[in-house]
Parts: C-alpha cells; structure tokens; sequence
C-alpha cells in the first residue's frame, strides 16, 4: 500500500513519531542489575522524504550497514524532515533490559555479520 500524504501532513506525522519516541527517553543515572552493568543503546532513524526506497529487511549488521548506504543516496530536495535520536544521551545512562523490551516492545535481535 502506497500512502500519499501532502506534505503538511506528512510533517505533522513525522513530529508525532518524534515526540512518540522522545517519550520513551528517561534521563536515569547508571544503575546495575546483579552487580552486573548492562548497557543498551537504541538510535532511531526518523524520516520524512517525498518517495520511498526499496530497503531489506533487518536481519543482520550487514542489512543496517546497506540500509544506511541506500539512505545516503535520497536526494536531499526528497527530505522533508530528518531526526537521528539515541538514548541514552549520556554515557553515564543506561538502559535496562526491562527498559528495552517495555519501550522498545517492536525490537528484535539482529545478527552480527
């Protein structure tokens, strides 16, 4: 299914998206589970171009790796809007497990290749 929205309410969806995904941020000092630290980072890609290309599905490192790639190549006359967001921000935060999978409930892991 090919969505065609103007841009207006593209823009208007994009900023919705970002505030969904700003909201799962908390700001929480480093905290250890077990004595043992577990640290996750999650960077989410949030884009609003005016056609979309083909992109594999992730499966592996490889698979980012030629997404990113085909992302570079989007003429930047097609980008309405752009954001890079990673949490944690600080290298002293840290997300837990728990955090992850609540948060994130969509994640799944990838192979590294």
């Amino acid at each position: 299914m090919e969505w065609k929205w103007s841009d207006d309410d593209l823009i208007e969806r994009f900023n919705q998206l970002s505030r969904q995904e700003r909201a799962k941020f908390n700001i929480e000092l480093l905290r250890n589970f077990n004595n043992v630290d577990l640290h996750y980072t999650v960077v989410t890609i949030l884009m609003a171009i005016k056609s979309v290309p083909k992109v594999p599905a992730i499966r592996s490192t490889n698979d980012v790796k030629e997404i990113l790639q085909c992302l570079k190549t989007i003429d930047n006359c097609k980008i309405l809007a752009l954001e890079v967001l990673w949490t944690p921000q600080d290298e002293n935060d840290t997300l837990s497990e728990q955090e992850l999978l609540t948060n994130y409930p969509s994640l799944r892991s990838i192979t590294t290749s």
